[in-house]
């Protein structure tokens, strides 16, 4: 097994025993799992199987309790007990902000990745193969700054950086500054 699947497996392990409050005997391989505000997910043999859907329980104000008692923070199908297509996780502070998305095939990276800061893409790339690959790009904030160099506005975002892969490997890097009035 490689260190990616024990480590999923061990996290998947943690939040089973942590999370689940009930879980029921679906058939002889099958094990059901339920929480007490709802969230589901299925075992097969001890691994997963399925759309996955994981909640955080809501922390905030009293009302927003209420009316969204459980906050979801990742999205993601197994199939044949590995990761499969993509796995969106979300923001459990900002009820629905992407924070990330990935593609899976056969539990390896593989496909496009896209990192999120406010809604905003912050980094986007390719894996091929479990490692990176091909044209990779990172944005940042661009300020404008007063007299004393303190950020005063965003004036919005910039490309802060390439960086070409081949298997894994960094081939070429190009690093880009805001431009300042």
């Amino acid at each position: 097994m490689t260190r990616q699947l024990l480590f999923g497996l061990f996290t998947l392990a943690s939040i089973t025993s942590a999370v689940a409050q009930i879980h029921h005997r679906v058939n002889e391989s099958d094990t059901l799992y339920t929480t007490y505000d709802g969230v589901a997910w299925t075992l097969r043999d001890s691994l997963p199987v399925g759309i996955w859907s994981v909640y955080a329980l809501n922390t905030g104000s009293h009302f927003s309790r209420i009316l969204h008692p459980r906050i979801l923070i990742m999205r993601g199908m197994y199939v044949a007990y590995k990761r499969h297509g993509i796995f969106t996780y979300y923001d459990a502070n900002h009820r629905g902000q992407v924070i990330r998305t990935e593609s899976y095939d056969g539990g390896v990276l593989e496909g496009e990745y896209r990192l999120f800061l406010n809604d905003l893409v912050q980094t986007v790339g390719t894996y091929r193969a479990g490692k990176r690959e091909g044209l990779w790009k990172s944005y940042d904030e661009c300020w404008s700054r007063n007299e004393s160099r303190q950020a005063v506005s965003l004036k919005g975002y910039y490309l802060a950086s390439e960086t070409q892969y081949s298997m894994g490997q960094v081939v070429s890097s190009k690093t880009y500054h805001c431009e300042q009035p």
